[in-house]
């Protein structure tokens, strides 16, 4: 029973308290604290090279964006409700982060440690209660405290997120963000959804019953055995002293990454790796249609006969059932009237600018030959 659910957290940002299922949580840290949940947080981000298959760098960049929305996600509520009150653009806090893609991408041990990290232990709500009723309630209870569910299925998101996601009216003085992992492939998520949520395509992945995934689930268990939360007790005491006084930062993932790499970069010893670096908003918007961006181009590069170029539009044509779940992953502003069927009917201009690529005369070329 979700009313009988003790976990919530609290945060006072005018005095800097903050609270967790009644218990105030001292902001003051033993610095060679910070610096071992450091250690440990680079060797997990690195272990993905041990074994995973993909990009891995990019991997690793999402991973670490999703660190950054997550470590600042008690705030959201704030910086939602102060756009609320001002009617100001509100699209750039979302409260809602996805995680969905390959199987075996690591999506469920990340969430895990991150929580660990930041409070102790990870807590994730039975899927079963994923629904529109259930996810109001939690609104209610669990006050800053993420609400996380593994494994969300296709149908479920599609029939009890949308109702929370799209609602910008409510103001609670405190509320949580959601977190969801999903492993479905295939799943679409419209342009409405996409510009409300954090939604991250995980492409690399890691195969079954491999000395590598074993020993890589070895030393997650033994990170996750190690940290501490005192990395993310600095992290906190560092965003409430410059939260105090200041104008409400607008880019909250540029806000959260410069004090994260911060802290990374005082603790630890030799140089960040990549991934560790400062990132933005517009980072993350250039990535919300990038599993639709991959599919197209892999058409165009593989299946020069599904496509009709005209001046003004491009067809794809694809099997109906195909096309149902691609129209609904492709940008508004690209398709044009009169989809129907297998028949996808694109703005030529708007997609080779999403696709960053000029259809131009290699593909004529191609046809006359």
């Amino acid at each position: 029973d979700l009313t009988e659910e003790q976990t919530w957290l609290s945060i006072f940002p005018e005095t800097g308290k903050v609270i967790l299922n009644g218990q105030e949580i001292s902001l003051e840290t033993q610095w060679d604290h910070v610096r071992s949940d450091v250690a440990c947080l680079v060797e997990y981000f690195e272990n993905f090279r041990n074994g995973f298959y993909g990009d891995i760098d990019q991997h690793q960049r999402d991973y670490f964006m999703f660190m950054c929305w997550f470590y600042f996600s008690p705030f959201i509520c704030d910086f939602r409700n102060y756009a609320n009150i001002h009617q100001n653009y509100i699209f750039d806090f979302p409260h809602f982060a996805v995680l969905y893609g390959k199987s075996n991408c690591g999506k469920t041990r990340l969430i895990e440690t991150l929580m660990k990290s930041m409070f102790g232990y990870f807590q994730f709500i039975d899927k079963a209660n994923f629904t529109r009723t259930r996810l109001r309630a939690l609104l209610q209870i669990r006050k800053r405290f993420p609400v996380v569910f593994d494994d969300v299925d296709k149908t479920q998101f599609s029939t009890h997120a949308p109702d929370i996601i799209k609602d910008e009216t409510f103001i609670l003085e405190e509320y949580p963000a959601f977190v969801l992992s999903m492993n479905a492939e295939d799943h679409s998520f419209l342009t409405e959804i996409r510009k409300r949520c954090l939604i991250l395509y995980i492409k690399a992945s890691l195969p079954d019953n491999t000395p590598s995934a074993k020993q890589l689930y070895n030393s997650v268990m033994s990170i996750q055995n190690r940290i501490t939360t005192s990395l993310y007790r600095e992290y906190l005491r560092r965003v409430l002293e410059q939260m105090h006084g200041e104008v409400m930062p607008q880019d909250v993932l540029k806000f959260s990454s410069d004090i994260l790499t911060g802290i990374f970069a005082e603790a630890y010893p030799e140089p960040l790796p990549a991934w560790c670096s400062p990132l933005s908003i517009e980072d993350y918007t250039g990535k919300r249609y990038e599993k639709i961006r991959i599919e197209l181009l892999k058409l165009y590069e593989t299946q020069p006969a599904m496509w009709e170029l005209r001046p003004q539009e491009a067809i794809l044509r694809v099997q109906p059932f195909e096309a149902l779940s691609m129209r609904k992953d492709i940008p508004d502003w690209i398709l044009k009237e009169g989809s129907r069927g297998g028949n996808i009917i694109l703005d030529r201009k708007a997609l080779e600018e999403f696709l960053e690529i000029s259809f131009g005369k290699r593909r004529l070329l191609r046809w006359r030959r």
